[in-house]
């Protein structure tokens, strides 16, 4: 899941080859809201994921969201309790980044060990657990919400607009 630098690759005579792609998002269960229309920006999923927004009538989110009813629901952030890749890129982009982390920077092995919520292993275990409990959020790989029927936010363009999923669009962000 981490790049290698070209240095230690070409002392060692070695070449990196990409062989997976995936579009990464969040994906909720709320029942009796119209998913398409949710609206969370950066700094709302943030707050969720640190613990600060707790509950989905929150009025950070309905700020977010005018005109759309929120249920008084409390938000059950579900993250992988595993290492892995999907975790450190939903990490650096919640913290504001617009690029995976660089080669040569430290990775938390347990990126989100603060968050308030449930831990569990891998991204279909973060997809059964969001289609299960109601009011949960997780991160995970599109095809992996789609197989399991999920319902998908779009996400904050730094242009501050939202973008929906695309697979096609992540596979052009590719530069292989």
């Amino acid at each position: 899941d981490v790049e290698v630098s070209r240095p230690v690759l070409e002392s060692a005579g070695l070449v990196q080859v990409p062989t997976v792609t995936a579009a990464l998002g969040f994906a909720v269960n709320l029942p009796d809201t119209e998913i398409d229309l949710l609206r969370l920006r950066r700094s709302d999923l943030r707050g969720i994921f640190d613990g600060e927004i707790r509950v989905w009538s929150d009025a950070r989110l309905r700020a977010s969201n005018p005109g759309l009813l929120l249920p008084d629901l409390a938000i059950t952030p579900v993250v992988r309790r595993d290492v892995s890749g999907t975790s450190r890129l939903t990490e650096a982009w919640l913290a504001g980044s617009h690029t995976a982390p660089q080669v040569g920077e430290q990775y938390s092995d347990v990126p989100f060990e603060a968050t308030p919520g449930l831990a569990v292993f891998g991204s279909h275990g973060v997809a059964q657990t969001v289609h299960r409990l109601r009011g949960s959020i997780g991160y995970l790989e599109l095809s992996i919400a789609q197989l399991f029927g999920l319902g998908v936010l779009a996400l904050e363009r730094s242009d501050g607009r939202f973008a929906e999923w695309r697979h096609a669009r992540a596979t052009e962000q590719n530069d292989w």
